[in-house]
């Protein structure tokens, strides 16, 4: 879809991943979309840029849950059309996607390899001839099927972009449906482009076959199937594009850009949200995490009032609160889930340090071992280890960060978990998964080719079904736990209210990424003072996401952070600061 089809159909980019990918990273459009896609928070945003000097890069840089790559071609730059990045980026996503999926992405060495001819004889006088045949009429309808589609929808985008004709795409069933009323009526004026894969030459014969004797037809055979298929059909396109240039004498390069175009390029699409109701952009962000649904939607149904009402009260309680502990999670909330395993950003290890030094009790519930104590250890200093205290293992064992003592991390499963562990090891599904095995824990990394969704679910039916024990199955961002029922993080902010000096025992701050069932911080941040940097569930009272829209992680932990102001009784929330 394009960047304006994306924002404007919100309620498809959520819980998906997107991928922007741009030539140069400059374009109006693009700079837009990122921070409109970003502000709607789908599961992941990725920019695929072929200019390492974009200004997308600056854009992305804005929201750690952007993740950009950015590369010069080694083609050089691109021209109008942008073929050497089209090409380029369709490869990387089809060696990613393999890679991901843990098949072979079986592509060949060369791309001539890949259309199943010479070039040469792509660029004979003869192909040039054929083709120009079908120009001479004045719409071109080009027919594909699913294998076929993107060369089609290609062709049609650059015979449009440098006005080498009129191109009509649809596939062949679509075609027998009705388009094909478009050559009853101006067969004298069309011709036929037949794009065609390995598995698509039956019924393009068939189509073919029927059509009036007097319009020409050519057909393109592609020598693939599937996902290849479509890449080869783009790569054809390509020589049938600079065919179509040559017979109509346009460079379709660079076809040149009108005044008025330049001034289309560079207008404004992409207006601020309006607010609806009064309700300011941060109010609605937080209201459509926590329900689930739109502003507009909650409007049209009477419900925004009860999400608004909900909101304030949360934002009572915060302000009145004050903190003298913050426990946090770790993974997904202190550090990004694809770092986590290396120190911790710079700016969460100084706010952290800053909050110790401030007399405040640290709390770190993970689910994690050792590695996290030595990631502590460096990133605060030893003064302040005592201020420190660590739930490992989800909460099942906790200790000082001061304290000599590491972790249990020996492979003994406890009695509750046995049978569950005996179960998951025996499973032919899980064999080429990572299964660890901790005391009070079991721990499966998540699998190539296997959602965490599906994951879970095939862990919990096998824990339901031999659990002598009551069990609880949860899931981070890259895992799924199994745990004891007694073991919960909530053990670490027990520990901190038994412990601590802490004027109010409840008041305790939680700040985690998974609040939502089976999130592996449902239970921790099940609280008035509880607040979620990404994932939030469907209680009115607890476990608010209050960062501004496309923050996430660490940086919408530092954002709280942020906001909150020393006082004598402990810490509070800047509620003007954090209300705009």
């Amino acid at each position: 879809m394009t960047p304006l089809q994306a924002v404007a159909q919100r309620s498809l980019c959520a819980g998906v991943g997107v991928i922007l990918p741009t030539a140069g990273g400059n374009n109006p459009d693009v700079l837009a979309a990122v921070r409109l896609l970003a502000e709607q928070e789908p599961h992941s945003i990725l920019i695929l840029c072929g200019n390492a000097r974009s200004r997308v890069a600056a854009r992305a840089a804005q929201y750690k849950m952007v993740d950009c790559i950015t590369y010069d071609l080694p083609a050089g730059k691109d021209g109008f059309l942008a073929t050497n990045s089209l090409l380029a980026f369709c490869v990387l996503l089809a060696r990613a996607y393999s890679a991901a999926s843990g098949r072979r992405p079986d592509l060949p060495k060369h791309y001539r390899e890949l259309l199943g001819e010479r070039e040469s004889s792509l660029r004979s006088t003869s192909a040039h001839a054929e083709l120009r045949d079908l120009l001479h009429r004045g719409t071109l309808l080009v027919l594909h099927g699913p294998a076929t589609a993107s060369g089609a929808v290609d062709i049609e985008s650059k015979f449009a972009e440098a006005a080498l004709g009129n191109v009509q795409v649809c596939d062949y069933r679509q075609f027998a449906h009705g388009r094909h009323h478009w050559l009853a009526k101006r067969a004298a004026e069309s011709a036929v482009l037949s794009l065609e894969s390995q598995d698509e030459q039956t019924v393009a014969s068939q189509t073919l076959a029927l059509l009036p004797a007097s319009v020409p037809a050519q057909r393109v055979r592609i020598p693939h199937r599937g996902w290849l298929a479509n890449l080869a059909a783009l790569t054809r396109g390509l020589y049938l594009v600079s065919a179509a240039g040559r017979c109509r004498g346009i460079d379709p390069g660079r076809p040149g850009v009108p005044s008025f175009g330049r001034k289309l390029y560079h207008s404004n699409a992409f207006r601020e949200r309006s607010r609806n109701n009064g309700v300011t952009a941060w109010r609605a962000r937080a209201v459509e995490r926590k329900a689930a649904e739109t502003l507009e939607q909650l409007t049209d149904d009477d419900r925004l009032t009860f999400w608004l009402g909900a909101l304030g009260a949360t934002l009572a309680h915060l302000s009145a609160a004050r903190f003298g502990a913050i426990v946090f999670d770790y993974d997904g909330t202190l550090c990004s889930e694809d770092h986590r395993l290396g120190p911790l950003p710079s700016s969460i290890a100084q706010a952290l340090s800053d909050l110790t030094a401030a007399g405040i009790t640290i709390g770190i519930a993970t689910g994690r071992g050792k590695s996290v104590r030595t990631r502590l250890r460096e990133a605060l200093p030893r003064k302040y280890w005592r201020q420190v205290v660590v739930g490992y293992y989800n909460g099942s064992q906790i200790l000082s960060l001061n304290s000599n003592a590491v972790p249990d991390g020996s492979e003994n499963v406890g009695e509750e978990l046995m049978p569950v562990a005996r179960a998951l090891g025996a499973d032919r599904l899980l064999a080429q998964g990572t299964l660890t095995l901790r005391p009070k824990q079991i721990t499966l990394d998540l699998i190539r080719g296997m959602s965490l969704e599906a994951l879970h679910e095939h862990v919990e039916a096998i824990a339901n079904r031999v659990a002598t024990h009551p069990v609880r199955v949860m899931r981070s961002g890259h895992s799924v736990d199994v745990v004891p029922a007694s073991v919960s993080k909530l053990e670490v902010v027990a520990h901190i209210q038994k412990t601590a000096r802490i004027a109010d025992t409840d008041a305790v701050l939680r700040i985690g990424d998974r609040g939502r069932w089976p999130g592996n911080d449902a239970h921790l941040l099940a609280s008035p003072y509880g607040l979620s940097v990404h994932e939030v569930s469907s209680d009115p009272e607890t476990c608010w996401n209050l960062a501004p829209a496309g923050f996430r992680g660490s940086q919408a932990t530092l954002w709280y952070l942020g906001h909150l102001k020393m006082t004598k009784q402990g810490l509070r929330f800047d509620l003007k600061g954090m209300t705009p």
